[in-house]
């Protein structure tokens, strides 16, 4: 991760990337912008719209969600995977991949509390287990 905003902002950036070897395979690069002020105030509403009372068990994670308002989708930092499920008050919800990179939903939640279930079952376990 490299931050170059603040020091270079309105001014052209040019980056060099210096190779140790003669080839480069670049399958999972990326360059990403991130507007601070927006991000300021995710983060802000997202401390606020945080898990608590969080239990860890092995593959669950589970915990209750106090929503202020009507929010568009679920959003976490847990890194995508197909193997993730989610239950919102005991309803299974479909997951969705959020900004590439992070597991959520699109099922919009409504203000008020709801307890949330994370379970993670490694894709093709249940086939694996069959053998």
């Amino acid at each position: 991760v490299l931050s170059i905003a603040d020091q270079m902002k309105g001014k052209k950036v040019r980056i060099q990337i210096v190779l140790k070897k003669q080839s480069l395979l670049l399958s999972d690069f990326s360059v990403a912008e991130l507007h601070y002020g927006t991000f300021k105030q995710d983060y802000q509403a997202a401390k606020t719209n945080s898990l608590t009372q969080v239990k860890n068990a092995g593959n669950v994670v589970t915990g209750n969600l106090n929503v202020n308002s009507d929010k568009p989708y679920l959003f976490t930092s847990i890194p995508y995977s197909s193997g993730w499920h989610i239950k919102i008050d005991g309803k299974t919800i479909p997951t969705s991949k959020v900004g590439n990179y992070f597991l959520g939903s699109n099922v919009k939640l409504t203000s008020g509390k709801h307890q949330i279930k994370f379970t993670y079952i490694p894709p093709f376990f249940m086939l694996g287990m069959s053998i």
